[in-house]
């Protein structure tokens, strides 16, 4: 009987050796709270973990990976006073099977230079795992680091901070030695995504370790020299305003590859998707995914006219970003980015510029003074009936929404497609037209907008883009993923088309055609915007049209309104900012 049961015990040993503990090869699901802006907290959403993510090559973008890493990211978040939440790195951490779990920064009083962080290791077969994520949420004054952008090829603060994370990295493999191949996996959600994006690459670069599984979130650009690193992925939402800066028109980029969130600016089916996508979010945190075009617009409008008032880096850093820290010499750590933004805008109003540019700051003025109407917490309540506005959060959150861990975690625990959520490029088309008396959009021949005496219809609740009007000026912006008909009448002859045909896979984009105003313009017109094709006109003589081509770029929609268009781009913002 003892040489039995001896027999059993190095069976179980030996067979345990053969095969890796169940857990290490199946899914698992754990459970972390976090907080996000306004001080709301989503409860119990479950983030997966799996050892066979990390035996696959890290360049396969890898869907499942993507949802742990934002447990991974959320975990590291830090909480303000106002939500009471503990720490939850230890959650997801120990959950997953790592062990030797380092935080560091968090016990540290914040500062432009200060990160908090937390590192880990666990073993799959003869591969150490090292988990490793930036604080990206809840970091006070860490966000003045966002806005060095120094004077070399890489943002000066993301470098700072990146170098405090190889250095942790580096203490904690001398702390922790591994024996055998190394391989790390790090994410991170905004400003902690930037960070990661150039550690990533450092480490990559180094040839030191044998893979680098980087998932990040949000990320803003970190360098005039971007390198298309296998490994690193960054998923955007396109129309956030945090990864559109730093500018473009700067030079600056992303390290990597980009995958896109979509947009109902960008894709026809968008409206389909969503519905999708809300059955995520109702589980979420219970509501609809909700969307604000309107805002996205402004939004980019603002960081389009700061590129062309600041047509430097360096002028945009010591007139723009250091006065606004002047304006907000009190703010404090356990401060909201909320309260620093509206003391940026008033800040605006004392920048001294050169007389070619005075026409982009009073456009500026206009636009500060419709974030800061936004800011007063008023939402319109055409947005609050088309679901755009949501009455029952704050106005920053309103604002900010396309940049809320809870929208990226919608999107990419949804039940589309691969190729529906996570795409390679971004593309729309803007028409600004003024003394607009009507207009209808049509696809395949079924109107799907109309605009007549400045009352906006959408005929199809699946309608994709978006139809606006402001004073006599209407707005129209489509996707290029499909043909639309744009049939336009105007009063007195303003319109401008805008083609914008963006590509991120390219350091300038294709070009835009602008369709100048002139008197022959008045009476219905007929334009026709054909899937990547500019638009082109069929109801009038191509000689009669002014056509100028100019780089799409950040300031894109600058461009547009210095282009023939200056009182309707101040008409725009008058009546009600």
């Amino acid at each position: 009987m003892k040489r039995l049961i001896l027999f059993l015990i190095l069976l179980v040993l030996v067979t345990g050796n053969l095969f890796p503990p169940a857990f290490a090869d199946r899914e698992m699901q754990i459970a972390v709270d976090f907080s996000e802006p306004g001080d709301s907290i989503i409860s119990g959403w479950k983030f997966p973990y799996a050892d066979e993510w990390f035996t696959s090559p890290a360049e396969i973008f890898n869907r499942e990976l993507a949802k742990g890493s934002l447990g991974l990211t959320v975990s590291a978040f830090s909480n303000n006073e106002k939500t009471g939440l503990e720490l939850q790195y230890e959650t997801y951490l120990s959950g997953a099977g790592f062990k030797d779990i380092h935080a560091f920064g968090y016990d540290i009083p914040r500062s432009a230079d200060s990160l908090a962080g937390v590192i880990a290791h666990r073993k799959i077969g003869e591969i150490t795992l090292i988990a490793v994520a930036a604080r990206g949420f809840g970091y006070g004054k860490e966000w003045a680091g966002n806005l060095d952008l120094g004077e070399g090829t890489v943002h000066a603060g993301f470098r700072r901070a990146a170098r405090i994370l190889e250095d942790e990295l580096d203490a904690y493999l001398a702390r922790f030695p591994a024996d055998g191949p190394v391989r790390i996996w790090i994410s991170g959600f905004s400003r902690s995504a930037a960070i990661g994006n150039l550690a990533a690459s450092d480490w990559i670069a180094s040839g030191n370790y044998d893979a680098v599984y980087a998932y990040l979130f949000a990320c803003p650009r970190v360098t005039k020299d971007p390198k298309a690193y296998p490994g690193i992925f960054n998923i955007i939402g396109t129309q956030d305003c945090i990864p559109q800066i730093p500018m473009q028109t700067y030079g600056y980029e992303r390290n990597g590859k980009d995958l896109f969130l979509p947009s109902m600016e960008t894709v026809t089916d968008f409206a389909e998707m969503r519905n999708i996508a809300s059955e995520t979010s109702r589980k979420l945190y219970g509501k609809d995914l909700i969307v604000n075009p309107e805002n996205n617009l402004m939004l980019r409008l603002f960081i389009g006219f700061m590129a062309r008032v600041f047509p430097e880096a360096e002028e945009y850093e010591e007139q723009f970003l250091n006065r606004m820290f002047e304006t907000n010499s009190t703010w404090n750590e356990n401060e909201s980015v909320a309260s620093l933004l509206p003391g940026a805008l008033y800040g605006l109003t004392g920048i001294q510029i050169p007389e070619d540019r005075k026409f982009l700051m009073s456009t500026l003025g206009q636009l500060s003074s419709y974030l800061l109407f936004r800011f007063t917490g008023i939402g319109n309540s055409d947005d609050i009936r088309d679901g755009y506005w949501d009455p029952n959060e704050s106005a920053f959150v309103n604002i900010v929404r396309e940049h809320k861990p809870s929208t990226y975690i919608t999107w990419v625990f949804s039940a589309l497609s691969d190729e529906k959520v996570f795409r390679p490029a971004q593309k729309e088309r803007i028409i600004f037209i003024g003394d607009c008396e009507a207009l209808t959009v049509s696809r395949d021949g079924e109107i799907k907008w109309t605009l007549k005496y400045g009352t906006v219809k959408k005929t199809d609740d699946d309608a994709a883009g978006w139809v606006q009007s402001k004073s006599s000026t209407a707005i129209v912006i489509l996707p290029t993923d499909d043909d639309y008909t744009v049939s336009v009448d105007t009063r007195n002859g303003s319109l401008q088309a805008f083609d914008v045909m963006i590509s991120p896979d390219v350091t300038m984009c294709n070009t835009c055609n602008t369709y100048a105003n002139t008197s022959i313009w008045n009476g219905a017109y007929i334009f026709t915007a054909h899937e990547d094709e500019p638009l082109k006109t069929e109801s009038c003589d191509p000689a009669n049209i002014t056509v100028k081509q100019v780089p799409c770029e950040a300031e894109h929609l600058a461009e547009l309104v210095t282009i023939g268009f200056e009182d309707k781009a101040m008409e725009l913002f008058e009546s009600n900012p």
